[in-house]
């Protein structure tokens, strides 16, 4: 029981980890960025959306659309993408 405990304090501790490093690369970008133990909450012009880690994805959504990823770095030339297209 106290190996089960262990295991879900540092996978929690690890997927919080993560989840602030991709907030802080948003910051980095220029984005307003918030992160709960979930999900990263920022916006692409008036839309908003939310990232969160799946099993061996990312998953970046709004109530419209929905994108998995397998690296960090596709999903921030999507963003980039998104970002252009909005401001056209």
């Amino acid at each position: 029981m106290v190996r089960l405990i262990r295991f879900f304090k540092h996978y929690n501790n690890v997927y919080s980890s993560m989840l602030n490093k991709i907030k802080v690369k948003l910051l980095e970008y220029g984005y307003k960025a918030e992160h709960d133990s979930f999900y990263v909450i920022f916006y692409i012009g008036e839309k908003l959306y939310l990232i969160e880690l799946v099993k061996f994805q990312i998953r970046l959504f709004n109530n419209e659309e929905d994108y998995y990823f397998d690296d960090v770095e596709s999903m921030f030339k999507k963003i980039t993408e998104l970002r252009d297209k909005e401001a056209v």
